[in-house]
C-alpha cells in the first residue's frame, strides 16, 4: 500500500454545497438518509469515471439559485507498509504521477480536479480534469476551487489504470451480475483461460462426460439416433447430429454458469438463496476480481473501492461479520452504511459521519490523537454495545434506570411522537462519572447533545470539569443551554416530591403493588432499623468502624413524604415504580403532566432540533 487517497473535497454537487472528508485505508461513512453519503459517493465516480456524465440536476440548488459549477478535488499522499504517511512516493508512482508530484508541508502529494461547468443547452456534461499545483488548507469557504490552483490536463482513463475505481451500489445481486457480461462476474469470467496442455486434457473430459451421458440415457441416445435422419433430409451423407448435455466446448464453460452455496444442510442454487446472500455473493464477486486484476498488475496499481449499504438483507449477526471480511478487500475501501453492526465493527478513527447543518452538510470524525483509554471507553461503553447512537438526531443522557423508565413516557406526551421516530436517542449511561465518553464522542460526530443530571454539588462539580475539557465550557455550569441539572442538590425521586408529586408517587407504588400498600408498610416499618451505615464511633475490640442503621420515624405529618423518599431509595424500587410513577405524573392537567425541570429541557430541544415546528 504505497499511497492513499487521504482528501476528497466536493462543492457544487447535489445536496454537497462544500464539503472536504479525509478518508482512512477503510473508511465507513454514516448519517441519515438523504444526507448525502451516495452523493459522495456518486462524486467519486465523476472525479474517476471517464464513463460518468453529469446532467443539469447534479447542480447544487441553494436558496433558489443555482450553482455554476461542480468541483471535486482529490488528494493522494504516499504511505508506508502499514498505512503511516510518509513524504516521499515510492518509486513506482513516480512514472504514474509524473509532473503532478507537488511538495506540500507534510511532503509529497499528487492531486488533481474533476470539474463540471453549467449549460443548460446540454442534457450530458462531461468533467475536464487537471493536476493540482497546490492544496490549500480547508476553511468552509470555497477558496479551494480557485482556478489559478490548476495545472495540467489529466489523462483519466491512463490514470485508472494504475487507480481503478470500483463503485457497487445497494441495488445488487449475483442473479443479475450472471446474465450480465459488463459486471464484476461476467469481466471476472471473461479472464479465464487455459494454457493449451490444459484446455486439450479438459475437452477431451468434456467430451467423454457428453459421451457418457448420451450413451447411458436411453432418451438422450434415442434423440441422437434419430436427429442422424438429419443428413438424408438435406441430401449429405456426411451430416452428423449431436447431443450434448453439457457444454460441447470448453469456451462455453462460463456462458451457462451457475452458483451454489451450501447452508451446511442442503446445497442449492443461488436462485433459490435470499436476497441477503445473492447481495453479498454480489460484494464477493467484486473483490474476486479485484483480486484477480490486482495479481496480474506488472506496474503500480492500487484499487478504489466504493461499497454501499453491504449489510443490505443480511441478518444483524451476519452484519457484524462482513466489516472483518470488507477490511480483507485489495486497496482502499469507502463504505456508506445505515447499520449500527457495521459501523461498530470498523475502526474509530475510520468513522466519517454527515450531518445537516447551518444550511449544508458537514462531516464528523473522531480525532486522530484520542488517548488509549478514551478509545477503549467509547468503543467499550458506546460502539459496541448502542452502536444504533451513531444514527441518531440527538443524543438526550441521563444517569440512571430510574430515567430510562420514566423519560419516554414523558417524551411521547410532549412531542406527540415516541424518541426514536424523531431521531432521538435517549440514554442511561450508568452513573454521572459516565458521561465523558459519550459526550467525546457527540462533539466528534457533531451530534447534538442534552445532559440531565441529579443536583448534588460533586456530580456537578465532576460535570463541569468533564465539559470544560471536552465540550469547550468557558463559564459556568448553569450558563450550559444544554445541561439540566436538578436544583438544591436533589436527586430524580427527591426531585419529584419537592414538586409536589406525592400522590402520585404514591398512586404509581400502589398501582404495582395494592391499594393501601403504602400506609400498610409505614405502619409495618415505623421504629424499625433502616439499612446499616457507617458511623463514626471504633470499635474496641476490633477497632474498625462501627455500622449502625437509623431508626425510621414516619409518625408526624411529613411520615409519608420520608416513607416514600426511603422507599424510592432502593435501587430496585426506583426501576419498579419508575414507569407507573410517571404515567399518574401524566394524568395531571397542564403544566404539571411533566416535571418543570424536565420540560425545560424538551422545550430546549424543541427550539434547537425543530426550529419549523415539525412537530
Amino acid at each position: 500500500m504505497p499511497i492513499l487517497l487521504k482528501s476528497i473535497r466536493v462543492a457544487g454537487f447535489r445536496g454537497l454545497k462544500n464539503i472536504e472528508i479525509n478518508l482512512n485505508q477503510n473508511t465507513v461513512l454514516i448519517g441519515t438518509n438523504n444526507v448525502g453519503k451516495t452523493t459522495f459517493l456518486n462524486a467519486l465516480q465523476v472525479a474517476f469515471g471517464d464513463s460518468r456524465w453529469v446532467s443539469p440536476d447534479d447542480f447544487s440548488i441553494s436558496a433558489g439559485s443555482v450553482s455554476t459549477q461542480i468541483v471535486v478535488d482529490l488528494q493522494f499522499v504516499p504511505v508506508d507498509s502499514a498505512g503511516k504517511t510518509v513524504t516521499v512516493f515510492d518509486e513506482l508512482w513516480i512514472p504514474v504521477f509524473r509532473k503532478g508530484i507537488q511538495l506540500g508541508e507534510d511532503g509529497q502529494f499528487f492531486a488533481f480536479r474533476s470539474k463540471v461547468r453549467s449549460d443548460e443547452k446540454q442534457m450530458r456534461l462531461a468533467p475536464v480534469r487537471k493536476t493540482l499545483k497546490e492544496w490549500l488548507d480547508w476553511d468552509n469557504s470555497e477558496g479551494w476551487t480557485d482556478e489559478t490552483l490548476e495545472d495540467d490536463n489529466l489523462s483519466i482513463s491512463s490514470l485508472s489504470d494504475h487507480i481503478p475505481f470500483f463503485f457497487q451500489n445497494a441495488q445488487r445481486d449475483i442473479l443479475d451480475d450472471i446474465k450480465q457480461r459488463t459486471s464484476f462476474l461476467g469481466r471476472a469470467l471473461s479472464k479465464v483461460h487455459y494454457n493449451e496442455s490444459d484446455r486439450i486434457g479438459l475437452q477431451e473430459l468434456i467430451q467423454e462426460v457428453n459421451d457418457q451421458a448420451v450413451h447411458n440415457s436411453p432418451v438422450l441416445k434415442n434423440l441422437k439416433e434419430n436427429l442422424a435422419d438429419l443428413g438424408n433430409t438435406f441430401g449429405t451423407t456426411k451430416g452428423n447430429a449431436d447431443i450434448t448435455p453439457f457444454a460441447k466446448d470448453i469456451r462455453d464453460l462460463t456462458k451457462g454458469i451457475r452458483l451454489h452455496f451450501a447452508d451446511g444442510i442442503e446445497n442449492f442454487s443461488m436462485e433459490y438463496h435470499g436476497m441477503g446472500t445473492r447481495s453479498w455473493a454480489s460484494l464477493l464477486t467484486l473483490k474476486a476480481f479485484v483480486n484477480i486484476l490486482t495479481a496480474e498488475a506488472t506496474e503500480a496499481y492500487y484499487p478504489i473501492l466504493a461499497l454501499e449499504e453491504p449489510e443490505a438483507h443480511l441478518h444483524p449477526n451476519a452484519q457484524k461479520q462482513i466489516m472483518g471480511q470488507i477490511k480483507s478487500f485489495p486497496g482502499q475501501v469507502i463504505v456508506s452504511t445505515h447499520s449500527p453492526y457495521v459501523a461498530s465493527q470498523a475502526t474509530l478513527n475510520g468513522i466519517r459521519s454527515l450531518y445537516k447543518g447551518s444550511g449544508r452538510v458537514l462531516v464528523g470524525m473522531i480525532p486522530e490523537d484520542l488517548d488509549a483509554e478514551s478509545e477503549r471507553q467509547i468503543q467499550r461503553q458506546i460502539i459496541q454495545t448502542h452502536g444504533d447512537l451513531l444514527f441518531a438526531r440527538a443524543w438526550v443522557l441521563f444517569e440512571g434506570e430510574t430515567e430510562a423508565q420514566a423519560f419516554p413516557l414523558f417524551f411521547m406526551d410532549f412531542f406527540g411522537r415516541e424518541a426514536w421516530d424523531l431521531g432521538v436517542n435517549l440514554i442511561g449511561v450508568a452513573g454521572a462519572g459516565n458521561f465523558a465518553p459519550f459526550i467525546r464522542l457527540a462533539q466528534a460526530l457533531n451530534i447534538p447533545w442534552y445532559i440531565f443530571t441529579d443536583g448534588e454539588a460533586d456530580v456537578l462539580k465532576s460535570l463541569t470539569k468533564m465539559l470544560t475539557k471536552y465540550a469547550g465550557l468557558a463559564g459556568e455550569l448553569a450558563d450550559c443551554t444544554r445541561v439540566f441539572a436538578i436544583p438544591d442538590g436533589l436527586d430524580y425521586e427527591g426531585y419529584l416530591l419537592k414538586e409536589g408529586y406525592l400522590s402520585e408517587c404514591i398512586s404509581g407504588i400502589e398501582s404495582v403493588e395494592s391499594t393501601g400498600y403504602v400506609q400498610k408498610q409505614i405502619l409495618k416499618k415505623n421504629g424499625t432499623k433502616g439499612r446499616a451505615e457507617k458511623t463514626d464511633i471504633i470499635c474496641d475490640k476490633c477497632t474498625q468502624f462501627i455500622f449502625d442503621g437509623p431508626i425510621h420515624d414516619y409518625s408526624g405529618s411529613n411520615g409519608v413524604d420520608k416513607f416514600i423518599a426511603d422507599l424510592l431509595e432502593i435501587s430496585q424500587a426506583k426501576t419498579k415504580y419508575a414507569g407507573p410513577i410517571a404515567i399518574e405524573i401524566l394524568k395531571q392537567d397542564e403544566p404539571r403532566n411533566i416535571p418543570s425541570k424536565l420540560k425545560e429541557l424538551f422545550v430546549r430541544m424543541k427550539v434547537d432540533l425543530f426550529p419549523q415546528g415539525d412537530v
